[in-house]
């Protein structure tokens, strides 16, 4: 049998990702962000808020942190892992794996 008539197997999570219409980084443990204009994110995969003021929500993530930066940010919904922040956003970005002590 040649390589061309294998079949690949896919993983449990690979395969309820597709099954169920799931995107596969949420059901493999990784994250989903979701940027609606300048004044609201959703973040699914979060485990945890590290740090929270009206300029800037920081969210710890599988293996990263996620950085919110903006004007008069508020958490609107935290629920199972996801979180909403609504305010005015100015940037999102990802911060290399970090401590608690080191987020000022």
């Amino acid at each position: 049998m040649n390589n061309k008539n294998k079949k690949v197997k896919r993983g449990l999570a690979e395969r309820l990702a597709c099954d169920h219409d799931i995107p596969p980084e949420v059901v493999c443990g990784g994250c989903f962000v979701e940027l609606r204009g300048r004044n609201r994110v959703t973040v699914r995969g979060c485990r945890r808020i590290i740090h929270y003021s009206p300029g800037k929500v920081v969210l710890k993530m599988r293996r990263d942190a996620l950085q919110i930066c903006g004007k008069r940010l508020s958490c609107i919904t935290y629920l199972a892992g996801s979180i909403s922040v609504e305010g005015l956003i100015d940037s999102v970005s990802f911060l290399r794996e970090q401590t608690e002590n080191e987020v000022s």
